[in-house]
């Protein structure tokens, strides 16, 4: 079997498992509740009414554009088909191309990935509820993966993304500040993440504009939504803050960062993905299938330092403590909006949002340490398992 269609395989796996194990989401006969909001913002399209009418619709007019031709060319089901295949698919990707960095056997790769479809709360939260974070989150890992062979092909791929949801907007511009450090360092410029960020901004732009504008922002306090938010979190220390300002500053920060250091590209890629969550106004628990890949690499990164380790070493308990402190990181992700809900209303709130909201940052961190990140093509490490094919 040839590489991609290995690759096919493993998502196709992924799929069924999501079907087996969410058969009741993907069977449902009406809307879900977030497909309800993409279906009501269509007919307030179609009917020029305002989105703001359609409750738990936080998006821009472009998605509400691109479904209500959908709704007019084929009808209300076929929008409804078409959106619960882009979220499943979607799914699938995530989790096997996140699963395809490590240097796991393929078939370990399909076991972890179908499990994960049972287990893995952003996912099955995003499959419940019909959310169109599995779909964006496959199309920014689809992009990143693109940017070194297909620079202008990735470019176009991260502008749709952020045309349906504005989650990974940051990751163009920390793709530029990279690009940009390199070429003060260096005096070349570092032509992939320079081409793709700059051709994904301008899409992102012009796809906005020709699908109706960006409008208002959607109506929406984020100190008190249940979501994990720098905003939130510095509105529960008592510092006043605005969704803009944070996000023009963190970004900001992330973009200088990314000019200050020579970072491996996949190394500045998944910085981009943390720099997107941090600065993000709204992060819900299905939010963070964008940060899959990091939470995957600093798996295997641990589990194989533990295993690597003799039982006399002193390396041992060390490897041990970096598993235990990895699982952590992904249990408090796994259940994040518990976390925030259940401290908020404690003096411990502003810890219930802070360590979810931090976590992927120690992810990365951890990860970006010398052979943390490993190929497809080049599985580096030692591991218990054999490379994938």
């Amino acid at each position: 079997m040839t590489r991609a269609g290995s690759h096919w395989l493993g998502i196709a796996l992924v799929l069924l498992g999501a079907m087996l194990g969410q058969r009741a989401a993907l069977t449902s006969v009406g809307p879900l509740a977030d497909e309800a909001a993409y279906v009501c913002a269509a007919h307030a399209t179609l009917e020029a009414r305002a989105l703001d009418t359609c409750p738990r619709y936080l998006y821009g007019p472009a998605l509400a554009r691109a479904s209500a031709v959908v709704l007019a060319a084929a009808g209300e089901p076929a929008l409804l088909g078409a959106l619960r295949a882009s979220i499943w698919l979607g799914a699938a990707m995530v989790v096997w191309w996140s699963l395809a960095l490590t240097g796991w056997s393929w078939r370990w790769r399909a076991f972890v990935g179908v499990g994960a479809t049972f287990v893995w709360p952003p996912l099955t939260q995003s499959l419940r509820v019909g959310n169109v974070s599995s779909l964006v989150a496959a199309l920014t890992l689809a992009a990143l993966m693109l940017v070194e062979r297909r620079a202008l092909l990735g470019g176009l791929v991260l502008a749709l993304a952020i045309s349906i949801k504005p989650l990974p907007v940051a990751v163009p511009v920390v793709l530029l500040g990279g690009a940009l450090g390199e070429l003060v360092r260096t005096r070349r410029a570092a032509w992939p993440p320079l081409v793709s960020g700059g051709s994904a901004l301008l899409l992102a732009a012009t796809l906005g504009v020709v699908g109706g504008g960006f409008g208002q922002p959607p109506p929406f306090d984020p100190a008190i939504q249940d979501s994990i938010t720098l905003v939130r979190l510095l509105r529960m220390l008592g510092l006043a803050a605005t969704p803009l300002a944070v996000f023009v500053g963190v970004v900001s920060a992330g973009a200088a960062l990314a000019a200050r250091f020579a970072w491996p590209y996949r190394t500045l890629a998944g910085f981009s993905l943390v720099v997107s969550l941090l600065s993000s106004p709204l992060v819900w628990n299905h939010s963070w299938l964008l940060v899959t890949p990091l939470l995957v690499v600093a798996t295997e990164r641990a589990v194989a330092r533990y295993r690597g380790a003799s039982a006399e070493s002193r390396d041992r308990p060390r490897g041990l403590l970096e598993l235990v402190w990895v699982g952590l990181a992904g249990l408090v992700l796994s259940f994040s909006d518990a976390l925030g809900g259940v401290l908020e209303q404690t003096p411990w709130g502003a810890v219930g949002v802070a360590v979810p909201l931090l976590a992927p940052l120690g992810l990365w961190l951890y990860a970006a340490r010398p052979g943390g990140w490993v190929t497809p093509t080049n599985p580096a490490r030692a591991h218990p398992t054999k490379p994938g094919r």
